[in-house]
């Protein structure tokens, strides 16, 4: 058996109209080298007998694993107990790789000795399109970076865009939370903050699907599962207490830039977009930011500089809430008096 270069773990939920698709962009001259682990989230659907059939085509590439719902974050977890490849990345079952490009990145990553490999992707819409292309052209293919590069950067990076070598996360026992949504952003926190060295390969690697019904990024997912978002950042925060002791003064930084930017929707969802009266219950915020300061009065800090610009002018929207006594229609009506102003 060859040696396998990549790890392809796909998580799988009633995927039946687009996991062929997926399947079938992996499916290319140097499949020996991949390792595709498809996991089956207790689908309801067709989807896990058409995983099946790949799996009975191409016994020494695809693998997939039946097992009881957890949501993504399990998947995961699964995946990655399981994977045997020297990288590893993952590939939503409604998205799909660029084939044409997979031979190449095999080799790239045969070639190469780094922590994470750092790729282009593409936005399409539902029935596979292209619509844009996400380049990151400042960045040189043939640098070899490093921590501090991902926070001076100031990469917002999604997990389209991250292939680990797999002993990142083996060597810090990562496992990602399970039972709620928006756990592919801790791919892209924690094990990214040990990653040490990283090359950027500037090529489309990955076809991120939109519009897709039922999608978590959806407006109205997102309103849904406020909470889950919220969970979420608390695990962040909690991951973060834990690694100051451990990591150097770039990886917290890169730490910090990601802790901001996911405060950053949740506060901004509640306060500035509060009045639309389509979010749950205000007490959730309240009870986060709770949590927030007796975790992190670092973090807690760090988030009262969350600011919104009205014209030139920043209003420290989130510091001016506290000082409101946490009190929404006060700090409406102060907020709604700043902006008039202007």
């Amino acid at each position: 058996m060859s040696k396998k270069i990549l790890t392809i773990i796909v998580p799988m939920y009633n995927m039946e109209k687009y996991i062929a698709p997926c399947l079938d962009s992996l499916i290319i001259s140097g499949m020996e080298q991949l390792e595709v682990i498809v996991v089956n989230d207790c689908s309801k659907d067709n989807s896990l007998a058409i995983a099946r059939t790949y799996e009975s085509h191409y016994p020494q590439t695809f693998r997939v694993i039946d097992k009881e719902n957890g949501n993504y974050g399990s998947c995961i977890n699964c995946g990655l107990s399981k994977a045997t490849g020297q990288y590893i990345r993952v590939l939503d079952a409604d998205d799909f790789l660029e084939s044409k490009n997979l031979d190449d990145f095999l080799e790239f990553l045969a070639m190469v000795d780094v922590d994470m490999v750092f790729s282009d992707y593409c936005h399409v819409d539902s029935q596979g399109n292209k619509i844009k292309h996400i380049s990151f052209r400042r960045l040189s293919p043939n640098v070899i970076y490093g921590t501090k590069d991902l926070s001076c950067h100031r990469f917002y990076v999604f997990i389209h865009s991250v292939t680990y070598r797999t002993d990142v996360l083996r060597q810090i026992d990562y496992q990602q939370t399970e039972g709620i949504s928006y756990t592919d952003q801790e791919w892209v926190f924690y094990p990214m903050a040990n990653v040490k060295c990283w090359r950027y390969w500037p090529r489309v690697n990955y076809n991120y699907r939109l519009g897709r019904d039922g999608q978590s990024v959806s407006r109205e997912a997102k309103i849904r599962l406020i909470s889950h978002e919220i969970e979420g950042m608390l695990v962040n925060v909690r991951q973060y207490e834990k690694a100051k002791g451990q990591l150097n003064a770039d990886a917290i930084a890169y730490m910090q830039l990601r802790l901001l930017e996911r405060a950053k929707v949740i506060y901004k969802s509640f306060l500035l977009f509060y009045y639309s009266d389509l979010l749950p219950s205000y007490n959730l915020l309240k009870d986060m930011d709770v949590n927030i300061f007796t975790t992190s009065p670092e973090v807690y800090e760090l988030t009262n500089k969350l600011r919104y610009h009205i014209g030139p002018f920043p209003y420290y929207y989130v510091k001016k809430w506290r000082l409101s006594g946490c009190n929404a229609e006060l700090w409406g009506l102060r907020f709604r008096r700043h902006r008039d102003a202007r």
